[in-house]
């Protein structure tokens, strides 16, 4: 019976040894948890704050980017003095599907300068140029050039001969061409 009153006695040695550290740990623990819901608090306060001024932020450049284009808007075109002349370039081959109606679109445009269309074909028999009569016959007033010629050694030689090599060129002109 001895044996057995020594256990227990060291048991409750150990229980009470034991209960204390749970109590200390406990209230250690509690002074956290009563610590833990303060910072909480400024953590969540401190990221509403950056919510507000990112929110603030947002509202005033919306605010002058609306300002600034109705600003820009609100000022009064200005036309243009004068329109300069421009030359169209366009090199052909061969007759293509739906080619004059393509290239009566160069025409339909309202540029008020002068323009110049100039049209390049590798082959003087080349038979693009057949379109090229006929919108000449469409639109009689419009200035028309036809460059037939060499070609040169680059990889876009009816380019390079329509806008590069005139000398070596048979140049065939509208009749309205100065």
């Amino acid at each position: 019976m001895m044996g057995s009153t020594r256990a227990r006695r060291r048991s409750a040695g150990v229980r009470a040894v034991f209960s204390t550290a749970v109590i200390a740990a406990l209230s250690v623990g509690m002074s956290m948890l009563v610590a833990l819901p303060h910072l909480v608090r400024i953590l969540f306060g401190l990221l509403a704050a950056l919510c507000a001024l990112c929110s603030a932020l947002g509202i005033a450049y919306s605010s002058l980017a609306g300002f600034l284009v109705r600003r820009f808007f609100a000022r009064p075109c200005v036309a243009p003095q004068s329109h300069p002349g421009v030359t169209v370039v366009k090199p052909l081959h061969g007759d293509e599907w739906n080619l004059a109606q393509n290239l009566s679109t160069f025409f339909e445009q309202d540029y008020p300068g002068p323009v110049q269309y100039l049209f390049g074909v590798h082959d003087p028999d080349d038979p693009a140029l057949k379109t090229v009569d006929a919108l000449r016959a469409r639109y009689p007033l419009a200035q028309i050039t036809v460059v037939a010629g060499s070609t040169g050694p680059t990889a876009r030689s009816r380019i390079w001969s329509t806008c590069f090599r005139r000398r070596r060129t048979t140049c065939c002109a509208s009749p309205t061409a100065t």
